[in-house]
């Protein structure tokens, strides 16, 4: 579009070239995010992270933390902790919340992480981030819920033990 507009109208072509540049570098970031939060140092880390950036965006933020879910299967607590980031990233980016509870424990063998804020809620359009988010979840065997009703939550559980089944190399598999 730029290119048909130059030799007709240069300033409107100028401003769509600009419009490019602002979309390149947004998408640029959230390849960096993505890419950062596949190297994510670990769960307990990820936490310490969370507190660090609500406490920065002035939100206040209350943990419920189960030492022993922290030491799931790394699987499995790697899912988790980059699902933490993504949540708690979307509490200060988009809810306009003051209040954020994070909770994580080991629920009926499954690994729970609840991430809730005072924000404005609302119907949740799953963008790439949520949309990888679930993705994560689901090939562990997991399930992810979000209720927007009073504020936003988000409620993942992904299962340690499933019957005669395990998390094992990354995927569930048969325990023989």
């Amino acid at each position: 579009m730029a290119a048909k507009l130059i030799g007709r109208d240069p300033g409107r072509a100028q401003q769509e070239v600009e419009e490019i540049e602002r979309i390149s570098r947004e998408a640029l970031v959230q390849v960096r995010e993505a890419v950062q939060g596949y190297r994510s140092a670990g769960l307990v880390e990820e936490l310490d992270n969370a507190r660090s950036a609500l406490d920065a965006a002035d939100i206040a933020v209350n943990f419920d933390v189960d030492d022993e879910a922290t030491r799931a299967p790394a699987q499995v607590t790697n899912v988790i902790a980059m699902a933490l980031r993504e949540a708690v990233t979307n509490v200060i980016r988009h809810a306009g919340g003051t209040r954020c509870q994070i909770s994580l424990g080991i629920v009926d063998k499954a690994l729970e992480l609840k991430v809730g804020d005072n924000g404005s809620g609302g119907a949740a359009i799953e963008g790439a981030g949520l949309s990888g988010m679930r993705e994560r979840v689901e090939s562990l065997a997991g399930s992810m819920q979000i209720d927007g009703s009073s504020g936003t939550s988000i409620k993942i559980r992904l299962p340690i033990l499933v019957g005669p089944r395990t998390i094992a190399g990354g995927s569930v598999q048969d325990v023989a």
